[in-house]
């Protein structure tokens, strides 16, 4: 995948999780998206898709506090990648990924990057 991010704070903290062949370190900072698929959580990096064995709501609660914002009720993404908002046709991109955006969660993403005011 050819992302193109823009400097950030890179994560530090070690992210260990289950996966189908076992106990895996996860680097955080190559994280682009998440995508939820019932009990399993599809981590898209900038080299590999990883399957976790885990519920989007504990995948969440671990990252709770790191620049990833839910755009849809099956994807998370990580904010530093976002490249580009199309909130008339319900989009995002992140490189060559395009994802939906869910109606609900456009003010929440419009708000994380500097493009609204609370409560407007």
């Amino acid at each position: 995948m050819n992302c193109n991010r823009k400097s950030f704070t890179r994560i530090e903290n070690p992210f260990f999780y289950k996966t189908e062949k076992g106990i895996m370190r996860v680097d955080l900072n190559e994280v682009v998206a998440i995508k939820s698929e019932g009990r399993y959580q599809r981590l898209i990096t900038t080299t590999a898709d990883i399957i976790l064995i885990s519920s989007a709501d504990e995948l969440e609660q671990a990252i709770r506090n790191l620049p990833f914002i839910r755009i849809h009720r099956s994807w998370i993404i990580h904010l530093p990648y976002l490249s580009f908002i199309n909130r008339y046709r319900n989009y995002v991109c992140i490189g060559d990924l395009e994802l939906p955006l869910g109606k609900n969660y456009t003010d929440l993403l419009l708000l994380a990057v500097g493009m609204k005011e609370a409560g407007e």
